[in-house]
């Protein structure tokens, strides 16, 4: 009877994305069928109510042990928690230093605030969506994170790989905002390929003239920094753009042309 249990867990896992691998839905989820496998290959089939019982108290120590290694003061985190790592995912380690509440309603408070603070513009149905996708998805989970902690400047918010996401979260007024990360990112570079496919009409004009056009036009808040990580965050996915130098403006232009013909004349 166990081995269904085992056969039906390693088609979850073959299925799971690695981003919900290193969620705690996941880790229940393992304790769950290894516990069925168990108990289902010695006890009679009548006795479900003791699996019932067992898989309850088991999920129950886990959420114990994961609120007594929250270090939770309304969500404020030591500077030296961690040493901050620009990688996708974190190690058990890192997520034991950085623990979020465990509570939606604190982990949308960060959202909200964080949101108020810097002119994100999410609303309250996407705020809702990354508070519940932060419990399956551990890049959404570190979004938040990186919305609890303190910044001098906005700027300090975008030094990470997912500068991306968060330049988009910016920079739009109007923004699509879903759990699915991978989803996401093809949101982003729908969104970011349309603004630079515009800018490519603006070809010679100085970088500032042309993204106070793309910012009346699109209603975004681009400014050089933000534009400049849109632009690699396409260029690393193979989609270029030109972004070619300005013409220098020279008034002697016409006199340096007349100087070259007179000298063409005389063999100079």
């Amino acid at each position: 009877m166990g081995i269904i249990f085992l056969i039906a867990f390693l088609i979850f896992f073959k299925n799971s994305k690695p981003d919900t691998r290193n969620s705690d839905f996941f880790k229940y989820v393992v304790f769950g069928t290894i516990a069925l496998s168990v108990v289902s290959s010695v006890i009679e089939p009548l006795a479900g109510f003791g699996i019932l019982a067992l898989i309850i108290w088991g999920i129950s120590k886990l959420l114990k042990k994961r609120k007594n290694k929250t270090r939770e003061k309304k969500y404020s985190h030591s500077e030296n928690a961690r040493d901050y790592n620009k990688n996708y995912y974190y190690t058990r380690e890192q997520q034991e230093q950085d623990a979020l509440p465990s509570k939606p309603k604190k982990r949308r408070r960060i959202v909200e605030e964080f949101n108020e603070k810097y002119s994100l513009c999410l609303t309250p149905a996407q705020i809702s969506s990354i508070v519940n996708a932060s419990y399956m998805s551990e890049i959404w989970r570190n979004e938040i994170y990186a919305m609890s902690r303190k910044y001098t400047v906005v700027y300090e918010w975008f030094n990470d790989s997912m500068a991306w996401l968060r330049a988009y979260l910016y920079v739009f007024k109007v923004q699509d905002v879903i759990s699915d990360i991978n989803e996401q990112e093809r949101i982003c570079v729908y969104a970011f390929n349309e603004i630079f496919s515009y800018a490519d009409y603006l070809d010679k004009m100085p970088l500032s003239m042309k993204i106070k056009y793309i910012n009346d036009k699109y209603m975004t808040n681009f400014d050089d920094a933000t534009y400049m990580i849109a632009y690699r965050f396409l260029e690393q996915r193979g989609i270029k753009h030109n972004e070619s130098n300005p013409d220098i403006v020279n008034k002697d232009a016409e006199v340096d042309e007349l100087l070259k013909k007179y000298k063409g004349k005389k063999g100079v």
